[in-house]
């Protein structure tokens, strides 16, 4: 008898997560989850990939402290030599409960997707979880709460320090078509020794069409005599959407060298909304080296920066190098550099429209300037404080006394909804920012009639309207349709939204735009300068045309990002570079 119930009590024991209480109870589906009370069962969990798409409810704050882990605890990547995670991803919903896991440590320098959990699919969520004092050491693709994601975070925050050497984030290494909203982040960051540091962030290490909603991070890397390339407080390579996010007391050394840093972010590829960067110190002995971003190829618009820069080449208050589309932007950072700096940009070779500069830029081999250190593209609409900054030399920017910048009259063709002024008192401010004074508002363009949207878009008659489209910044994403055919023979013609992107939606309607001609220095041509991401052209038909230009070249646009639809193009064109 004896014998017999010694072997009951160890078959309990080793199958207690089956035929005894599964963790600390509940059923894992969403009204009655899985709970999770002690490390025992975060780990019994991690340990049980069949419960991978189950519902789990953290029940007890936990403290992970004296034990090192040596790869993720949750869903980890059982083969590095292959590319992209191997094993099973987490596909379920893990709900914090507003408590905290404390002191997880994972050191593994040969392991990929090195944090609490490995991967994360793409129904996965993690919510109201907050990550306390973590440690992580690795190589490629770590960080401190989950490695890859596809799902969803939101709700959480990270504390902790980390290393390796590429793809480093504080809260998610890799962001797949997923999101990140809600949630915070304080990491320090550094390399591995004697290794270079490639893409860290102080959220996000790398988004790929990833969204970053409402996100704040604090964040200091140091690589530690080791150069650094694409590096940001909040996001090191940003390919997806970022709003309404902001960093804080970011503080980035790399005095190796480098490339592509800002306190925000280091590369941009995607866009930048409503988002700041402020009371930062960025060192990097590299180009493309920005307050907000250190390099831009895509969009940024109303966001801010307030900090100190300091680089080699190619240095800027908002970014290091533009080489996309910069719209509706402050900054007030002491930029420094050897060359090509200024006090918003280094080096432009696209688009800067409805901004300015307060800061100081400091040029050492040559001169600063005041907005811009060099410049081969478009800057309109846009300012810099000569009295405040003390730089009287822009090769773009239209210089202004301080008491002009806090006048609303300085800022015709603002009036896009954004910017307020409390005039006489203060700079003009974003609206978000929610600071006193009035918004900045212009007359409407008048059209052939509609109001701008999908319901009721803008109509164009004549060649008059159609190029008075994106003469307002306003108007660059609204709803247009084509209600005539249009002869624009001799009418003098930039382009559609001339040296900007139009973000519409423009329907042709079947009719005839003919005889136009384009002829500029920007770097896209065409009846469309650019076409964005968020741009639709249907239904045109174009004919007669004669566009000319220095590198991207085409007879309906120069550059397509967006959608293009049943459109019909005939006449001809000539480029330095690319037709």
């Amino acid at each position: 008898m004896h014998r017999t119930l010694v072997i009951l009590g160890s078959l309990c024991g080793l199958v207690g997560y089956g035929f005894c209480e599964k963790y600390g109870g509940g059923q894992g589906i969403a009204e009655d989850p899985y709970l999770i009370a002690s490390v025992e069962h975060l780990v019994g969990f991690g340990n049980t990939p069949d419960d991978y798409d189950a519902h789990f409810l953290l029940v007890n704050d936990l403290d992970m402290v004296g034990t090192v882990y040596t790869g993720a605890v949750i869903a980890p990547d059982l083969d590095k030599r292959e590319r992209g995670p191997q094993g099973r991803k987490f596909n379920g919903v893990f709900d914090g409960g507003g408590h905290k896991i404390s002191n997880f440590t994972v050191e593994n320098r040969s392991i990929h997707y090195l944090a609490l959990f490995g991967f994360a699919g793409k129904n996965a969520v993690i919510k109201n979880l907050h990550l306390v004092d973590a440690s992580v050491h690795g190589g490629d693709t770590a960080s401190c709460l989950i490695g890859g994601l596809e799902g969803t975070i939101e709700n959480c925050s990270v504390t902790g320090k980390l290393s390796g050497t590429y793809c480093i984030g504080g809260m998610v290494s890799f962001l797949d078509n997923a999101s990140v909203k809600h949630s915070t982040c304080k990491v320090v960051i550094s390399s591995s020794a004697g290794r270079k540091l490639y893409i860290a962030g102080g959220l996000v290490a790398f988004s790929q069409y990833g969204k970053i909603d409402h996100c704040i991070a604090e964040c200091s890397i140091n690589t530690d005599g080791n150069v650094l390339d694409m590096g940001g407080g909040l996001i090191g390579f940003n390919h997806g959407t970022i709003a309404n996010s902001y960093c804080d007391q970011v503080s980035i050394v790399a005095k190796a060298g480098g490339k592509d840093v800002g306190a925000f972010c280091g590369h941009n590829a995607g866009s930048i909304r409503n988002c700041l960067a402020f009371e930062f110190q960025v060192q990097c002995k590299g180009e493309r080296i920005g307050g907000l971003v250190g390099g831009n190829s895509s969009l940024i618009a109303m966001s801010v920066a307030e900090g100190q820069v300091v680089g080699m080449s190619g240095i800027g208050g908002i970014t290091g190098k533009n080489t996309g589309y910069i719209i509706d932007c402050y900054s007030n950072v002491t930029s420094a550099a050897l060359e090509h700096v200024g006090g918003f940009a280094g080096v432009n070779t696209y688009g800067i429209l409805g901004s300015y500069s307060i800061g100081k830029a400091v040029g050492v081999a040559e001169k600063a300037g005041g907005f811009v250190g060099q410049n081969t593209g478009l800057i309109d609409l846009s300012f810099w404080d000569a009295e405040k900054s003390r730089i009287d030399f822009d090769v773009a920017a239209v210089p202004k006394r301080t008491s002009e910048l806090k006048r609303k009259s300085t800022f015709k063709y603002w009036g896009n909804g954004v910017w307020l002024i409390d005039e006489d008192s203060d700079y003009p401010r974003l609206a978000w920012e929610n600071t006193p004074g009035v918004i900045i508002e212009d007359e409407p363009v008048e059209y052939g009639g509609g109001s701008g949207t999908a319901d009721d878009p803008y109509l164009i008659y004549d060649a008059n309207s159609l190029t008075m489209i994106g003469a307002y910044p306003q108007d660059f994403e609204k709803h247009f349709k084509l209600m005539a055919d249009i002869d624009m023979q001799g009418v003098e013609f930039k382009g559609i939204c001339y040296g900007f992107g139009f973000g519409g939606v423009f329907d042709g309607n079947g009719h005839v735009i003919r005889n136009y001609v384009v002829n500029n220095d920007l770097p896209c041509s065409g009846l469309f300068t650019v076409i964005p991401h968020t741009g639709v052209v249907k239904n045109v038909i174009v004919e007669g045309f004669q566009v000319s230009g220095s590198r991207f070249v085409g007879g309906l646009c120069g550059k397509n990002d967006g959608l293009i639809q049943r459109c019909r193009v005939a006449g001809s064109m000539e480029a330095r570079h690319l037709v």
